[in-house]
């Protein structure tokens, strides 16, 4: 039946390509045959649906003799139903596959790469000049230009581009929980700890116990202090740590 389909297109092309140009009733001018069909694309199609049927036949008399059937027996009942369900599968599995495409080419399902890179954190704060005195005696951190040239806002260099903006501004009981921080890396956290001793700014672990540090399971250190506005700060050693899955 396939192969018969495929003849029976590449004849039906053949004669519509030797036949004359038709034209409309009551005008001379003709109209031209759809360059889109051509001879190369009918034969295409043609020797598809062939050797769709070759196999289609193969199949069959194969099933025939799995079953103990002649090829003989095999009335055109038979092989009508069994054409027709080799169509109707190949038409599910064509269509299945034509909204895959379609799926994975729709604008909406395509992920797109954006580079990003960390720039600032924030802190709002109700005594500007309290906040950044602590910053400086803790962290050390170096006043920068601040962009936006407003008075009530300071920058501070975190290194690497990265900058701390410390914004004054009036709130109502501010409580900033301590999964809300900002985390700063250090080399020698030692030598960080020694610090805060030295200059009496008290720290504690990740539970909240008091000069103690906590250590993770992807084994870095890390210790909290929090500042007079109450913004907790992290503080750890994850230097080398290899965060790959």
């Amino acid at each position: 039946m396939a192969e018969w389909l495929g003849r029976g297109l590449q004849n039906l092309v053949r004669r519509f390509e030797s036949a004359p140009d038709l034209q409309c009733a009551g005008s001379s001018t003709p109209i031209p045959k759809d360059p889109g069909l051509t001879h190369e694309a009918s034969t295409q199609v043609g020797a598809f649906w062939f050797v769709i049927g070759r196999l289609c036949n193969i199949i069959h008399v194969r099933l025939l003799s799995i079953l103990g059937l002649s090829t003989a027996a095999a009335t055109f009942r038979t092989m009508r139903l069994f054409y027709l369900l080799v169509v109707c599968v190949s038409l599910c599995l064509a269509c299945g596959r034509k909204s895959q495409i379609e799926l994975d080419t729709d604008p909406k399902n395509q992920l797109v790469k954006l580079d990003f890179s960390y720039d600032h954190y924030a802190m709002l704060v109700a005594d500007l000049e309290l906040e950044v005195d602590w910053l400086q005696r803790v962290f050390g951190v170096e006043e920068i230009y601040d962009g936006t040239e407003q008075p009530h806002i300071r920058w501070f260099t975190l290194g690497n581009g990265q900058t701390l903006h410390v914004i004054a501004g009036s709130y109502d009981q501010l409580l900033v929980p301590k999964p809300v921080h900002l985390a700063l890396r250090t080399p020698d956290l030692d030598a960080f700890i020694t610090h805060l001793t030295r200059i009496g700014i008290p720290y504690e672990d990740w539970p909240g116990a008091a000069s103690q540090v906590s250590v993770r399971p992807d084994r870095f250190r890390q210790v909290y202090v929090r500042s007079p506005a109450g913004y907790y700060i992290e503080v750890n050693d994850a230097d080398g740590i290899d965060r790959r899955l």
